[in-house]
């Protein structure tokens, strides 16, 4: 069945709910849920769904209990009716929060600023995955010519070495690589020289790929937007969700064939101006 955590627009929630049900059982109806959920209005499914009408205080513990919502899939439901519907940035911050809030929490190591010989060169982040995905038997030349763009041996070494060093990879009595602690970051927005270089480097990465890798393996895109301080914000906060969403999603799977990176940049592209414009896309 679905998951709502996987969500950031209930509606679009309630009509994929809506589709799978329906494959699973032809008497499935806006009618039935409506029944189910205590509902009166048999068509308030449909109108929510196509955004002629909201949830209101009073049809959203319906709706969780319709959809058969308990415990933090429940509470993520709620605060996702409210951020969607929210009219206010103050107002979208707090449920953003809430969101987050309800979402399992991903244990991470923080890297201490001191490890700048792993910051030092975006590699050693590749090797760190690449070492225990591929079935590489201390073979150096197949281990750096794995990685894209491929490294010097002598690189994918050190790079072994160091991190061996450092405990951030383990080796078993198989001669198999594990990760200490699978998931890291850094943080958040930390003032370090040997971080700020590491991300120029995977943003270089990024630019290449452009270029080097076929579309159907990579995605790049991007917006370009007028923001409030408001706004920019809240969109932070959005990134702050997503990252948790791709954390947990990679937490899920047992297994992984191939390395990647994700890039995520916020930037202005104009000094500030004295009025607030109204937040145009391009």
């Amino acid at each position: 069945m679905l998951n709502i955590l996987n969500y950031t627009d209930y509606r679009k929630y309630l009509s994929d709910y809506y589709e799978a049900r329906k494959k699973m059982s032809t008497f499935f109806s806006y009618r039935y849920f409506c029944q189910k959920a205590g509902i009166k209005s048999t068509a308030l499914y449909k109108e929510v769904v196509e955004g002629t009408r909201n949830l209101t205080d009073s049809t959203i513990p319906q709706f969780i209990k319709g959809l058969g919502l308990t415990g933090t899939d429940a509470g993520y439901f709620e605060a996702l009716v409210n951020f969607n519907q929210a009219d206010t940035d103050i107002a979208k911050q707090k449920y953003l929060n809430e969101m987050r809030n309800q979402l399992p929490q991903i244990e991470e190591k923080v890297l201490p600023i001191e490890m700048s010989g792993y910051y030092s060169n975006w590699h050693n982040v590749a090797i760190r995955e690449l070492a225990c995905v591929l079935d590489w038997k201390e073979d150096y030349e197949l281990l750096a010519a794995s990685v894209a763009p491929a490294i010097k041996v002598r690189e994918a070494k050190a790079a072994v070495k160091l991190l061996l060093h450092l405990n951030l990879l383990k080796r078993d009595s198989n001669g198999r690589y594990t990760q200490t602690f699978p998931h890291q970051t850094t943080q958040q927005e930390v003032i370090s020289v040997a971080v700020r270089a590491l991300n120029t480097q995977l943003a270089e990465l990024g630019k290449n790929s452009i270029q080097d890798t076929p579309p159907s393996e990579r995605d790049v895109s991007s917006l370009t937007m007028g923001l409030t301080e408001r706004s920019f914000k809240l969109v932070k906060q959005e990134i702050l969700l997503f990252k948790d969403r791709i954390k947990r999603i990679v937490s899920e799977e047992s297994e992984s064939d191939r390395v990647y990176n994700v890039n995520i940049q916020l930037f202005p592209m104009s000094i500030k101006s004295k009025g607030e414009s109204k937040g145009a896309l391009v």
